[in-house]
């Protein structure tokens, strides 16, 4: 059975004096069920770009022009690109194989892996880089909410040193009276798991070609990623159960388009030779049964420059920087929206 994906109510939100608009849109195939993680962005500027929450919603903060196009992308289904424009409905077919299967292949998974080896640096070693982060943090513990954390922040990384940040806004709601009492002791330590992100300074064993050796790997099959051809290749750790998962190599250039591994999920994008971070969905459960799910935007800066070092920044307690839930900074760039349920969760919760 042929499914749809269906992207319909493109609105515009035009920010006064300026060509910017807030591109929303909600994505969801043709029963109606929202799809999650889809990725939408511009194909002029593939930095600039979102992804859609548990509701299939999404928002993009973009320069608009006559002939601006959206590329919109999701691992289950083709990509599709389309012009931006108001009251839009565009559709996206299912892949004919989601995965295409091995029958032949040139290569095999530990080839491909050494091909990744050999170019790692002339794809991915960036010196220094800067990102603007939206970063969404949600705490639960025993299935219920209990504070939710957005910052947008400036962030510097290198391969040399721990990810320096500075705290642009922030804003934080706890859900219920646990939240309130995790609040007052919240500090900006939660932030400091945002370093491992740069994967290329904090090296998973995978990526480390001396110890290759240490996994069972295999060439799972193909597939498209943003309009790219990518091998599928599954790796497990023989002697650690938990250390496994997926990585997706570019064929073309042999670089980590996405990664999946230990409850996170990273994807980078490609600009001028070099692959930089587009988005990164993490899970993480503490020892104390509490469940945080961080979910982070990247977009690339064209600055270079080092943030200043501040010391004990990370023991800061956040609700030094917290400002009103309800500004209206929130609604008017690049981020994702927050899923129905949680709004009523906040919005019940005084």
């Amino acid at each position: 059975m042929r499914v749809l994906l269906t992207l319909f109510l493109i609105t515009f939100n035009f920010i006064a004096n300026s060509q910017t608009i807030l591109v929303q849109g909600i994505i969801s195939d043709v029963n109606n069920n929202p799809i999650t993680n889809a990725h939408v962005y511009l194909k002029s500027n593939p930095q600039i770009g979102t992804i859609t929450n548990c509701d299939g919603v999404f928002y993009l903060s973009c320069t608009h022009k006559a002939d601006s196009v959206l590329v919109i992308s999701h691992i289950k289904y083709k990509s599709k690109e389309a012009r931006i424009s108001k009251n839009n409905s565009f559709q996206l077919q299912l892949k004919d194989n989601q995965i295409q299967e091995v029958k032949v292949s040139a290569l095999s998974a530990e080839s491909i892996l050494q091909h990744f080896y050999e170019r790692l640096k002339e794809n991915h070693e960036i010196e220094p880089v800067r990102y603007k982060v939206f970063t969404r943090i949600l705490s639960s513990k025993d299935s219920a909410l209990f504070m939710i954390e957005e910052y947008y922040l400036d962030l510097y990384s290198n391969k040399s040193h721990n990810t320096l940040f500075n705290v642009i806004k922030c804003r934080i709601k706890p859900t219920n009276k646990y939240g309130e009492k995790e609040f007052k002791n919240h500090r900006l330590i939660a932030l400091s798991k945002m370093r491992s992100d740069n994967l290329f300074k904090y090296k998973e064993d995978i990526l480390n070609k001396r110890k290759l050796q240490n996994y069972d790997i295999k060439l799972k099959g193909y597939t498209s990623l943003n309009n790219r051809d990518n091998y599928i290749i599954s790796f497990s750790n023989k002697n650690n159960k938990y250390d496994k998962g997926t990585l997706f190599i570019d064929t073309e250039t042999f670089a980590l388009s996405s990664a999946k591994f230990r409850g996170k999920n990273i994807n980078f994008f490609l600009k001028n030779s070099k692959w930089y971070i587009r988005n990164v969905n993490t899970d993480f459960t503490n020892i104390v049964d509490e469940r945080s799910h961080r979910i982070s935007l990247y977009e690339l800066q064209e600055s270079r420059e080092k943030l200043p070092e501040k010391k004990l920044f990370m023991v800061e307690k956040t609700k030094a920087f917290t400002g009103d839930f309800n500004d209206s900074f929130w609604e008017n760039f690049s981020h994702i929206p927050i899923e129905e349920k949680y709004l009523k969760q906040i919005n019940n919760y005084k």
